[in-house]
């Protein structure tokens, strides 16, 4: 993960802890993000369990770049 994008992440934090909707703008930058730091490239959809695999991966990296900080 960059740090433009863990920047990102913490500014947009509540997508990755409470379910609200996201502007097409967010949907699309979660998955550049996904797709740089996972192996699995996913094309951006609105399928919501899509977008949740995308965004328990986002947290967990996310929480992983704080706690090495």
């Amino acid at each position: 993960m960059t740090q433009q994008d863990y920047n990102w992440l913490l500014e947009n934090r509540h997508i990755l802890y409470s379910s609200i909707r996201m502007t097409p703008q967010q949907g699309a930058m979660i998955f550049t993000i996904y797709n740089r730091i996972s192996p699995k490239y996913m094309a951006y959809t609105t399928c919501g369990s899509c977008v949740r695999t995308v965004i328990s991966l986002l947290r967990q990296q996310f929480e992983k770049y704080t706690t090495q900080k």
